[in-house]
């Protein structure tokens, strides 16, 4: 049933956009993107909490009902010792505003889709099909479930703005914002001298050798987490591994798409207006070059996954440039029919990812299960 309605939400973006918003203007990606807003948090906001089949969303639900219920936040906080304290300080304050339980699903869900949604506005090339791989890739379906990082993740998303405006003092005060949501966040500490590398092949193909090596070390680290965070992080990873590999596979298709372009100067350069700045929508932009090593790190922790699940997990705060140079690349590598050829086939892909990834998931509105 979830399958369907995400399924169908992505139907109607692109119908939207054929027929509604086909103008390539950035009012256009707007009223795209605020209407994939509207229909992803009525979607997740209205879930059944006991119909859902996540623990974690029960667990959720229960810990803001109790936020409801406590008048003392340093109680609260000591009754729930396994939840990062900025989580907690959040959940109570809410709760003092909006004593009902729900609101907590949708609260997360505008909170953390608003947020990814603005990112593709500020930085996509095409705001469809960031949005498409937004809602498939994996970080959509994760937001589901996974409270705590996914608002980490979205501030991790503001935190990266502010590390492209060169304010260093901003981006620490941000990530440090989001570790104090799930302590995950901290893997995201280094995004901000890595954008500051710059790109050519030679360095890409170090980073690859690089994130080669990291499988081999991996069970070091894993260890070295488990004693700094009081957890077990060398569970063996859930999930389809066909699911995986597409991810990796599309991230493979950007990068090595990227340095053939940087090897043939095959680029495309054109100038527009963005948030009132003129920048370089081409293989020397801030999208292009910038991205791309936090991309290869993402990748790279995503291949991890096979070794440890929580690895899937941290790679999420990288999984967004996957969706932002995907159309990049598609838009400066390509002529104007094969881009036009490869953006179909790629939204087909998506189309097909959303049916397989949330097919099997049950959704009830909880209006009808408190009917029942």
């Amino acid at each position: 049933m979830l399958g369907r309605l995400i399924l169908s939400i992505a139907v109607i973006l692109i119908c939207s956009k054929g027929f509604l918003f086909y103008s390539g203007s950035r009012q256009d990606d707007k009223r795209i993107l605020t209407l994939a807003f509207i229909m992803l948090v009525l979607v997740l906001g209205c879930q059944d909490v006991a119909t859902t089949g996540s623990g974690d969303v029960k667990a959720y639900y229960a810990v803001y009902q109790h936020a409801i219920e406590s008048d003392s936040l340093f109680l609260f906080i000591e009754d729930n010792p396994y939840m990062e304290n900025g989580y907690l300080v959040i959940t109570w304050l809410l709760s003092k505003i909006v004593r009902w339980p729900q609101f907590i699903l949708f609260f997360e869900a505008a909170f953390c889709c608003g947020i990814t949604l603005r990112f593709i506005y500020i930085y996509s090339e095409d705001a469809l099909l960031s949005a498409l791989g937004f809602m498939s890739l994996g970080l959509f379906g994760f937001y589901q479930t996974g409270f705590r990082q996914g608002m980490a993740i979205s501030i991790c998303l503001l935190a990266l703005e502010m590390a492209e405006k060169g304010k260093l003092c901003a981006f620490i005060l941000l990530v440090l914002a989001a570790i104090s949501v799930h302590q995950t966040a901290v893997v995201f500490l280094p995004a901000y001298f890595i954008m500051k590398i710059s790109v050519n092949q030679l360095l890409v193909i170090a980073e690859i050798g690089l994130l080669l090596l990291m499988r081999l070390i991996a069970p070091f680290f894993m260890s070295l987490g488990n004693e700094i965070f009081n957890r077990d992080f060398s569970m063996a990873a859930p999930g389809n591994k066909a699911g995986g590999v597409i991810n990796i596979m599309i991230g493979a298709f950007v990068v090595f798409t990227m340095m053939y372009q940087m090897g043939n100067n095959n680029i495309v350069v054109t100038a527009e207006k963005k948030c009132g700045q003129s920048i370089f929508v081409s293989a020397n932009s801030f999208n292009n070059h910038k991205f791309l090593y936090l991309l290869l790190l993402g990748i790279g922790l995503y291949t991890l996954r096979y070794q440890a699940s929580i690895m899937e997990r941290i790679s999420f705060y990288y999984t967004p440039m996957l969706f932002i140079l995907l159309p990049s690349v598609i838009r400066n590598g390509f002529a104007k029919k094969d881009r036009r050829l490869l953006v179909m086939l790629f939204m087909a892909g998506m189309l097909f990812l959303i049916d397989w990834r949330f097919g099997t998931r049950d959704f009830l509105p909880f209006w009808l299960a408190i009917s029942d």
